[in-house]
């Protein structure tokens, strides 16, 4: 999780819960390089959950170098995370594949 923790540094400017699955949050902050989804079964009481901490589970690169508000968007429809970068292109992630 440490990894993940070092690319959440610069303050959450965004959550957004997965609208495909029930325990998937994604996130985006400042001077990060990534939007990153977290797994939050790893809050459940659980017995196969319980020795392991929250971590992340998947990151998508953009070029979000920046302290400006960084905003992503996830299609209800399709498995698509969409992210805007500061270069001006646009990205789109399949969240099922990570590709």
């Amino acid at each position: 999780a440490k990894w993940f923790q070092t690319r959440a540094q610069g303050g959450i400017t965004q959550l957004q819960w997965s609208p495909h699955n029930d325990y998937y949050l994604y996130s985006a902050s400042r001077k990060s390089d990534a939007i990153l989804s977290w797994d939050l079964r790893r809050l459940s009481t659980l017995p196969e959950y319980q020795s392991q901490p929250i971590q992340g589970f998947r990151s998508y690169a953009a070029r979000l170098n920046t302290n400006q508000r960084i905003h992503f968007d996830l299609d209800p429809q399709q498995p698509h995370l969409w992210v805007g970068g500061t270069d001006g292109r646009v990205a789109c992630y399949d969240v099922l594949s990570g590709a």
